[in-house]
């Protein structure tokens, strides 16, 4: 935003703070590692439907049939956590498997 804001060349100072701050945070591979585990079980299961109550439900019928039932939008909530407690964002076959399912391993956070 500051590019948008400010405009150049003025804005290089500001850009090249933020440079220097993310150059300069402590790293961690924990985001690569969890996006890796994640698309290895997209392949593994790649054609298992989306869960009902998390899809779009834009016609009667599709209300009817369950599409969004129980769906806890976020932001309408403050993005409290736990307000989605109890709802699985994954497929039947893999809602139950919290070892295949559980990509984020805050132990490997710097």
């Amino acid at each position: 935003r500051a590019t948008e804001k400010v405009g150049m060349p003025e804005c290089d100072v500001i850009l090249a703070q933020a440079v220097a701050y993310l150059a300069r945070a402590p790293k961690s591979t924990s985001v690569y590692n969890a996006y890796k585990k994640a698309k290895m079980l997209c392949k593994e299961a790649p054609a298992d439907p989306v869960p009902l109550h998390i899809r779009n439900a834009p016609t009667g019928l599709m209300k009817e049939l369950g599409y969004g039932k129980n769906y806890t939008y976020n932001p309408e909530h403050g993005y409290k956590r736990g307000c989605a407690e109890g709802l699985s964002f994954f497929p039947d076959s893999l809602s139950e498997d919290q070892e295949k399912t559980d990509f984020f391993d805050e132990d490997d956070v710097e």
